[in-house]
């Protein structure tokens, strides 16, 4: 995936199919965490407890409608264009916003499961084991998110 530009109020990017594919693998993970990690206070009462519940509710809803939202988004004419071996991806600020929050989730609900290994001190390959979908997801978010930042530095 290669940014390519901006686009009237689009941001294009050039990518390979097996790159859509993994785009597309990463929205259908989401979402990954659960919004459970940490309470929202360290207030043991019922009542913060409710308040708790509630927060986590509201935000399984809202992350429910993101994974529609990019659902839709990358199923919308025009979202994906033939371009020679490869596709053009075209997306608003908005859209990129979105796909950024849902690969960061993604990225970090795939580094809990593997066990929050430190990249720094033991190699990738022995941290996968079983979980080889989550070290490939782990990774393919980060590029995914790399490129999405480095792409919205710049007003469209």
């Amino acid at each position: 995936m290669k940014f390519q530009g901006v686009d009237e109020d689009h941001y294009v990017w050039s990518l390979s199919a097996s790159e859509k594919r993994a785009l597309i693998m990463i929205v259908e993970e989401f979402p990954m965490l659960d919004g459970s990690l940490r309470p929202l206070s360290s207030d043991a009462t019922p009542e913060a407890a409710e308040h708790n519940q509630l927060l986590i509710e509201a935000l399984a809803e809202r992350r429910q409608q993101m994974r529609q939202d990019a659902r839709a988004i990358l199923s919308a004419e025009g979202t994906f264009q033939k371009q020679g071996p490869k596709l053009k991806l075209r997306l608003k600020r908005s859209e990129a916003d979105c796909l950024l929050q849902i690969a960061n989730d993604v990225r970090v609900g795939c580094w809990t499961r593997l066990g929050s290994p430190d990249p720094a001190s033991v190699p990738w390959w022995e941290l996968i084991g079983d979980n080889a979908k989550f070290g490939f997801l782990l990774d393919a978010c980060g590029v995914l998110q790399m490129q999405l930042i480095h792409a919205l530095r710049r007003a469209p």
